[in-house]
């Protein structure tokens, strides 16, 4: 069982890692890519401030040499705060390097524990790489990652779940509802909503070792029940319950 997650462009950088990266082929044609790329070239391509530019370039700078952090440690959007595992619990740490990958258009998918540097980079981003752009580059590089027929829990986002071909997994989509009274169905569904739920899913299933999909069904934080005349064996359906 594999549980697939999408990266965040905000970073924390507080907790440093003793290891260093390992860069595939990929990784490294991308990064020559974005150095050889100038101000103005960073500007048009992220859409992005001369304020917002000098954060850019010193990401890119520091790709090579840089200072390096777990990757669960150093991600810090909206989802990856509702996560808040230890990555010293070495029984968190095992199940999170076994089920767990992060879907990043750098480096691949990743482990919860593999170092890192920051980035900025995701597969909109309009870098061309030997003439490919970033989806074609990777290419069906990302299902080597994952064995064919296992089960694949997808909370991740549609830009990075395309990656992978579904026709290859016992694939389970996830959506997260809340009540909401003047909704004809009476529920209410949204960016934030879905951020949420995720990372608390994954919080769930580390905490608890979860290796089945029944088990799963028993996911209730912060209010969730799990519906199921909305789901099936392809779609995990949580409802929020009224307050």
């Amino acid at each position: 069982m594999k549980i697939i997650f999408a990266p965040a462009k905000e970073m924390k950088v507080d907790k440093i890692s003793t290891d260093k990266p390992k860069y595939s082929a990929t990784t490294q044609a991308i990064i020559q890519s974005l150095q050889a790329l100038s101000d103005d070239q960073l500007k048009k391509l992220y859409k992005i401030s001369d304020q917002q530019v000098s954060q850019v370039k010193d990401y890119i700078r520091h790709l090579n040499t840089g200072p390096a952090y777990k990757a669960l440690d150093l991600y810090n959007g909206l989802a990856f705060r509702q996560i808040e595992l230890n990555l010293e619990d070495s029984e968190i740490a095992s199940y999170l390097d076994q089920h767990f990958r992060i879907l990043s258009a750098l480096y691949g998918p990743i482990k919860a524990t593999d170092p890192i540097r920051p980035y900025r980079l995701d597969f909109n981003t309009p870098l061309k790489v030997d003439g490919q752009n970033l989806r074609h580059l990777w290419g069906s590089d990302f299902n080597a990652f994952f064995e064919k027929g296992e089960t694949v829990l997808n909370l991740a986002s549609q830009e990075f779940s395309v990656m992978l071909d579904q026709g290859r997994y016992h694939w389970v989509d996830f959506e997260f509802y809340e009540y909401d009274p003047n909704k004809t169905d009476g529920l209410k569904k949204h960016s934030t909503i879905s951020k949420k739920g995720r990372g608390k899913m994954v919080a769930f299933l580390a905490s608890n070792q979860i290796k089945n999909l029944t088990d799963i069904q028993k996911f209730d934080a912060d209010g969730y029940q799990f519906d199921l005349d909305h789901s099936n064996n392809n779609k995990f359906v949580f409802i929020k319950k009224r307050s």
